[in-house]
């Protein structure tokens, strides 16, 4: 009837339906919105576990190149004493960087190859350094006439060594240190991908 008959305006189309067809009208673009909503959740989704044009195998190699660099460096600046936050630091920085540089792209799957071999490669660096300097200095403080400690011995029971009053506040520290600002660049590089 006339009466039902209502005036509607989308945008610049105006017409007139009655009060059924409306409903129907604004049950069809609420679904029709839900399901793009849904569909861009998803593109988004598969997005961020690999970006397209994002080459992941030069990534991966761009990033074990970095982790190696940094392993190296990590030797080097764990001589040093302000030297172990420098060597987290840069080891993170190094990993990121050169899975960015040969990838192209990050996403989300790049920052978590690249979380885990900064962690496997941390773990390793720390021990290793670790294991040395408490090596050095057990043998420096021996008698004369007494057997050296070999790296095999300490490297079997690290954590005993490490465990001991005499290093312990020396190792947490440095992992402390170390962790803290592999940590900040690891972070860094997040945030830099968020913004992308």
């Amino acid at each position: 009837t006339q009466d039902n008959i209502r005036p509607l305006e989308i945008g610049n189309v105006r017409a007139f339906l009655c009060k059924d067809c409306v409903e129907k009208l604004n049950r069809d673009l609420r679904m029709t919105l839900q399901e793009k909503q849904s569909n861009n959740r998803f593109s988004f989704a598969s997005r961020g576990l690999a970006d397209s044009g994002e080459n992941i195998p030069a990534g991966l190699f761009g990033a074990f190149v970095g982790m190696a660099i940094g392993i190296l460096l990590w030797f080097f600046l764990a001589q040093i004493p302000a030297g172990y936050p420098l060597a987290g630091f840069f080891l993170s920085f190094l990993i990121f960087f050169g899975y960015k540089k040969l990838a192209s792209k990050m996403s989300f799957l790049g920052l978590l190859i690249c979380s885990t071999m900064l962690i496997v490669s941390f773990i390793f660096s720390f021990f290793f350094s670790e294991s040395i300097r408490i090596l050095v200095e057990l043998n420096t403080s021996l008698p004369l006439n007494a057997k050296p400690y070999s790296f095999d011995d300490i490297s079997k029971s690290f954590l005993t060594y490490a465990k001991m009053s005499e290093h312990k506040d020396l190792v947490i520290q440095n992992l402390l240190l170390s962790s803290m600002l592999a940590f900040v660049a690891a972070l860094l590089r997040f945030i830099m991908y968020s913004r992308e």
